[in-house]
């Protein structure tokens, strides 16, 4: 039997950091935060327990086992493998005082089957995978309980997501909701009306009923489709401005016809704005040239609308969000343990970036933070080169012992794969971009360079 305990300090008292752990909804965000986890079951919480069957993702096969979660105030909070991967696991927290701050002690034992197939070096390298799962679930818990601490809202907030399914708009509907604010989303069909706390807006039709989107402190409008996911095609720029300008167009259109509209719009943009090259911009620089720095343009202008009336209006145009559980991380993630995560082309191309969890974190500084208004780039410190990041995550992979590089993406392919277009003003744009306005506004960066949040093996 392999015995693991490990030791994290957090400057916040014993009873907020045990409810962060009995929160039923914990275990599926951490598992988002970590890019060897995934869910595929997850049954509902009874009598202080839930049954997950955990996928662990592996080079060869996907490794399963069927875990069961007590959330047990007396013994806090406890894992036991029912039947899977391992001959025995069981995972105990704890939490004690240790001067102002709180000791988490995480504890596991765990055996695995077939003792006569390198097994020591299959330990090892289990003994790393979960180290890095309880160092994650550990950093989502202070970064949480952070933004509890800088931004105390007195009352829950009643918020409506608009595109609460995608990449981001998961993570914060699942982080509001632990925070105890009433989170309620949008959704096109009524066969997804079944469930809770949800309102029809479909932008197609026009179906919505006013009633339900009146006297809500908030909307957040995520929705779009995914810019990098298919090639640009003329009907897939159609779909990618239908979804973004015309679904705001009628979004602001629905709050100017309420009796009572939401205080805050929180609406989302990107830093393509600027154009595919560009050194140095802050809000104040002109639109550049290209299909997304005129999708990004009609995009705001569209939210714009909404200043007709008495609500509140941020605009955050989003960098290259990089985060675990998708976007272009995820990507990367699977290339490297593949051996093809190289330079694309000569690799120099800057990234104005930001990281997920900031994503989630600034969006929550400006649904508290009432006096801030306007456009606001979110983005990190540094702007590395597309190189730099591909050599990062190999290293978080394979870590620095690598007996291979994977050769450059020539250009020609790219544009032949991509289009010429999007190939130009995704894959090899160049951008530097200033997030003073965000830093002055008071918000302080989890992750403001690269090497915070990818770290090596």
């Amino acid at each position: 039997m392999k015995s693991l305990s490990l030791r994290t300090l957090v400057p916040f008292s014993v009873k907020e950091v045990e409810l962060r752990h009995l929160d039923p909804e914990a275990v599926f965000r951490w598992v988002m935060a970590n890019e060897r986890l995934s869910v595929s079951e997850l049954l509902p919480a009874q009598n202080g327990q839930r049954l997950i069957r955990f996928r662990l993702k592996h080079w060869l096969r996907p490794l399963v086992s069927y875990m069961r979660v007590h959330f047990d105030p007396s013994n806090l909070f406890r894992v036991k493998q029912d039947k899977g991967i391992f001959k025995h696991f069981e995972y105990c927290v704890s939490c004690h005082k240790e001067g102002d701050q709180t000791l988490i002690l995480d504890e596991i034992q765990f055996e695995l089957t077939a003792r006569w197939f390198f097994y020591r070096k299959r330990v090892k390298k289990v003994e790393k995978v979960l180290e890095r799962i309880i160092k994650d679930k550990n950093e989502m818990i202070r970064q949480e309980l952070e933004l509890m601490k800088r931004y105390p809202s007195h009352k829950p907030l009643k918020i409506l997501l608009f595109g609460s399914h995608g990449f981001i708009g998961h993570a914060l509907d699942l982080m509001l909701s632990s925070f105890g604010h009433r989170i309620f989303r949008a959704v096109r069909s009524k066969t997804q009306l079944t469930a809770n706390n949800t309102v029809l807006f479909n932008d197609e039709s026009g179906e919505a009923d006013r009633d339900n989107f009146e006297n809500f402190d908030a909307f957040i409008n995520l929705a779009g489709a995914n810019i990098a996911e298919k090639r640009w095609t003329e009907s897939r720029k159609s779909l990618l401005y239908q979804s973004r300008v015309q679904y705001t167009q009628k979004l602001s259109k629905l709050i100017l016809s309420l009796e009572r509209p939401p205080k805050t719009l929180i609406s989302t943009s990107a830093v393509g704005f600027y154009g595919p090259v560009v050194e140095m911009a802050d809000e104040g620089t002109p639109k550049g040239e290209g299909f997304l720095s005129d999708l990004s343009h009609d995009w705001e202008k569209a939210a714009t609308l909404v200043g007709h009336r008495n609500c509140r209006l941020v605009i955050l145009r989003f960098g290259v969000v990089l985060g675990q559980g998708g976007g272009m991380l995820d990507v990367f993630q699977k290339l490297a343990h593949l051996w093809l995560l190289g330079p694309v082309g000569d690799g120099l191309q800057k990234n104005a970036w930001v990281s997920h969890r900031d994503v989630l974190g600034a969006i929550y500084h400006f649904l508290i933070s009432s006096a801030h208004h306007g456009t606001f780039n979110l983005v990190a410190n540094d702007h590395p080169t597309q190189k730099k990041i591909a050599e990062l995550v190999m290293q978080s992979i394979h870590g620095n012992n690598r007996w291979f590089n994977p050769l450059p993406v020539p250009r020609w392919w790219v544009e032949l794969l991509f289009g010429k277009q999007m190939a130009k003003e995704l894959f090899f744009a160049s951008q530097v971009v200033s997030n003073k306005k965000l830093i002055h506004s008071g918000y302080r960066l989890f992750y403001p360079f690269i090497q915070n949040l990818i770290t090596p093996l």
